[in-house]
């Protein structure tokens, strides 16, 4: 089952997602692939979805820095919302990015997020999932930093879309697509069942990524992947893997 995760900027847009059919409210703003919002924004909108639909959040874009990034997922994990997306750029020093935040992987759902655009090998990937997945991490999301352009479609062909897809589960990671993904792009997705496929652009209007919302885009989007069951998840919802 592939859930739709749906970005917005406030508690309005996340109450706006909710009824539109969103399966993950993520909270952001409206930079790159992790601005991060207000941790009291993200706490509100928690508190109004009420368990309704699962949440995440970002906790921004940061260096690689292990006690800086450490401090900004504590920081976001204690607005309680359900998954905490991280940043991990090609840097020497993400692997002891990886290894503090396992600490915090112990009571917090962790999603690494990765950029195609930027890895310097993308033959690498499996490994650096095999290191999230011993650190505890909850899956892994393979992103576009950059843009203008940047459709994760146009960076990476299917074959090694489905190649990270299966490296993410044979690593019992849940595994998620992002990058300036558009409608005409899920059927050519939702074969290689990925848990999650994110949007943010092409909700909104004339797809402009600080554009409001846009109720029949993001019903273009719903009609296309198949609905997941709505019982409510509660503040303790899980996902596993698919």
């Amino acid at each position: 089952m592939t859930l739709l995760l749906a970005s917005v900027r406030s508690t309005d847009e996340a109450e706006a997602a909710l009824v539109l059919g969103a399966d993950i409210v993520d909270l952001t703003d409206a930079r790159g692939a992790l601005g991060a919002v207000n941790v009291d924004t993200v706490r509100a909108a928690v508190q109004a979805v009420k368990g309704r639909r699962r949440t995440s959040a970002s906790a921004g874009d940061l260096p690689m820095e292990p006690e800086t990034l450490a401090a900004a997922v504590n920081a976001m994990a204690a607005t309680r919302v359900q998954y905490v997306k991280v940043g991990l750029f090609p840097d020497p020093r993400r692997g002891a990015c990886v290894a503090l935040l396992g600490a915090r992987a112990r009571d917090t759902r962790l999603i690494g997020v990765l950029f195609a655009d930027v890895e310097p090998d993308i033959g690498a990937l499996p490994a650096l999932l095999a290191r999230l997945s011993a650190a505890g991490f909850a899956g892994a999301i393979l992103d576009t930093r950059y843009k203008d352009p940047g459709r994760i479609i146009d960076r990476m062909d299917i074959p090694a879309l489905a190649a990270f897809g299966q490296a993410c589960r044979a690593n019992g990671l849940m595994t998620g697509l992002a990058g300036s993904l558009a409608a005409p792009d899920i059927p050519r997705l939702l074969p290689l069942a990925p848990d999650v496929l994110a949007f943010r652009r092409a909700l909104r209007l004339r797809g402009e990524r600080a554009a409001p919302l846009d109720a029949a885009a993001f019903r273009l989007v719903r009609n296309l992947i198949p609905p997941a069951p709505t019982e409510g998840t509660g503040e303790g919802g899980g996902l596993a893997p698919a």
